[in-house]
């Protein structure tokens, strides 16, 4: 799944256009349709430590991204370091305990929408109530080095990499974030592995989105796409 792009603009649904090639497509839309600003990280490390022992944030689901009605973000992005545009996130109603989203880019009047909620200590995002594979962005508790099946349907597995980075962002700087990576455990036996990783702040919910790739020359990862918050509406 890694580094491969898909268009952003996704048109409206077609018997073709299985749930599964849906929740992947708005998935790599979240992560790949990646404007005009850069992501500054302290000291250049995206996962830096502010070293705050005395930790009074509220480490729950709910407070690292907050779901309401009229709640949005709007977050620039970048492919291989180049500007490529801006997506806006969108809370459009609500049916339970889940979310409408919608999303897309910015000047467009396309995009798609999917659901997001809180369940049970975990932020899940499917593409409809019917959706057999929901997709879990992170699950309580948010103590690094925890992991968590993000999916039902395969071995992909989610990472909290840090509770405590900081991120200065044209939105402002955020602190005590919670960074989060999936990765395949079939491809890679690498505990530090990285693939799509995603920072959430408190109170302010989704401020970043990364993409890495292994580079075996170098034996590292390769950031190739970053998204970071432009501005957001919360309720």
């Amino acid at each position: 799944l890694l580094g491969e792009v898909v268009p952003l603009v996704i048109g409206e649904s077609t018997d073709e256009f299985t749930d599964e090639t849906r929740r992947f497509r708005m998935k790599r839309m979240l992560l790949t349709a990646v404007t005009v600003i850069a992501m500054a990280l302290v000291a250049c490390n995206p996962f830096s430590s502010d070293d705050d022992d005395d930790k009074s944030v509220e480490m729950t689901v709910e407070n690292y991204w907050p779901l309401a009605v009229g709640n949005s973000w709007t977050l620039n992005n970048f492919e291989d370091g180049t500007a490529t545009n801006s997506i806006m996130l969108s809370i459009l109603a609500k049916d339970g305990d889940w979310y409408t989203m919608a999303m897309g880019e910015v000047g467009r009047a396309e995009g798609d929408t999917m659901l997001v909620g809180h369940v049970s200590g975990t932020i899940v995002v499917k593409g409809n109530m019917n959706d057999p594979d929901p997709w879990t962005l992170v699950a309580e508790p948010l103590t690094a080095g925890a992991t968590f099946p993000a999916s039902t349907t395969d071995n992909g597995r989610g990472r909290i990499v840090s509770i405590d980075s900081t991120l200065v962002t044209p939105a402002g700087t955020f602190t005590d974030v919670v960074v989060v990576t999936e990765y395949d455990p079939d491809e890679t036996t690498d505990p530090n592995a990285l693939g799509e990783v995603w920072y959430f702040a408190p109170g302010a919910g989704l401020i970043g989105m990364a993409n890495y790739d292994y580079d075996s020359t170098s034996s590292s990862y390769i950031q190739k796409t970053h998204s970071v918050l432009a501005s957001n509406q919360i309720n």
